[in-house]
């Protein structure tokens, strides 16, 4: 009805806001190059703008926590998705099915206003990847990547209430699965290699499996496949929740593509110590 839509969307209003704020960030950082700390720091304020009107989780007795998680994904998901726009077609691809999944989840858990404006990122980035297809005439740049995660995100954090809470969103999770595993590998690789997490490089899981494969579109397309699986597992998630353990089930959806991931970056850390101790040799 005409009213669950008004208060469906008087609920993701915040994320709308919330975006759009971030879209702005994102464009200036693209015409303007911006301090890694000024970017996070700006898209801080954005997550807590979303926070402060209402936009985030409600998952526990006490707003402290929900805060803090409310705040970390956002920022999170909107720099994962930023993060994984590095091949052409990749990022654009993982937006759209996010966006598929979470329309689905949108439909079942009655949130209409969430459906519609998922509906619309579908369809605005199948146009966008007609043109984002190898080779690439246009881009996403920071603005679209950080935007599109941010949202996606903000439509999870809005499933995070109520008695079924804890499910609905780590349902709503799984679809952005791929982002969240290569920024995760990357800031643990950076760390472990003694550099900053915040250091730029072309050492991510689907940089380093494009070289492997030599083709940058099997590698697309192979992140594409490990991001539908996430994408079957999100929409099945709450029925599959009934007679599985969530904490059991959302650690054996993540752990195939983690798997992998892991074993594509250890590979190209093993080749470059063999480099190495062969350059001593010599």
């Amino acid at each position: 009805s005409a009213m669950a839509v008004g208060q469906s969307l008087f609920a993701l209003f915040p994320g709308l806001l919330g975006a759009g704020t971030v879209f702005l960030i994102g464009l200036r950082d693209d015409v303007r190059p911006m301090k890694a700390a000024s970017k996070l720091l700006l898209l801080m304020m954005a997550g807590l703008l979303v926070v402060a009107l209402g936009g985030g989780s409600a998952l526990f007795t006490r707003p402290g926590p929900d805060v803090l998680l409310s705040l970390f994904c956002l920022v999170g998901g909107a720099n994962a998705m930023n993060l994984i726009d590095g091949l052409d077609g990749l990022a654009g691809g993982l937006i759209a099915l996010a966006a598929l999944a979470l329309g689905v989840l949108s439909i079942r858990f009655i949130e209409p206003a969430a459906g519609l404006v998922l509906a619309a990122l579908l369809g605005g980035t199948l146009v966008f990847l007609f043109f984002n297809r190898p080779p690439a005439r246009i881009f996403l740049g920071d603005g679209g990547s950080l935007a599109a995660g941010f949202l996606l995100v903000s439509v999870a954090l809005l499933f995070a209430r109520g008695p079924e809470g804890s499910i609905r969103f780590s349902a709503a999770l799984l679809p952005l699965g791929i982002p969240i595993l290569d920024t995760a590998c990357s800031i643990a690789r950076r760390l472990g290699c003694g550099q900053s997490a915040f250091r730029g490089d072309r050492d991510h899981s689907y940089d380093i499996l494009a070289r492997r494969l030599q083709c940058s579109r099997r590698a697309v397309l192979a992140f594409l496949v490990l991001g539908a699986f996430l994408v079957t597992a999100g929409v099945f998630y709450p029925e599959l929740a009934d007679s599985i353990p969530p904490l059991a089930l959302t650690a054996a959806a993540f752990a195939c593509p983690a798997s992998i991931l892991c074993i594509v970056v250890v590979s190209r850390a093993r080749s470059r110590r063999l480099e190495g101790s062969q350059g001593v040799s010599l």
